[in-house]
């Protein structure tokens, strides 16, 4: 994927010794700026189809579940 990206000039890679490090070029922050906005708009279109009531019920299961992932003491099934 990186190969890819940087074949299609959007980004640059550098090593440093042991470090990588993976940038963004003008074209590809000029890419992002475009596409973000649209990506935006169309993960908020997918709770379209859901009332009021709906959304707010999974926006609080969603964070019963992270807290419960947030547990430290919380060990996997089977695990003791």
């Amino acid at each position: 994927m990186l190969g890819r990206l940087e074949k299609e000039e959007l980004i640059e890679r550098k090593q440093d010794w042991k470090v990588k490090y993976i940038t963004l070029t003008e074209k590809g922050q000029t890419l992002i700026e475009k596409v973000l906005p649209l990506q935006s708009d169309f993960q908020a279109s997918l709770f379209d189809p859901l009332t009021d009531e709906e959304k707010k019920v999974f926006y609080n299961m969603l964070k019963k579940i992270h807290r419960h992932s947030q547990d430290e003491n919380r060990l996997p099934r089977g695990v003791q």
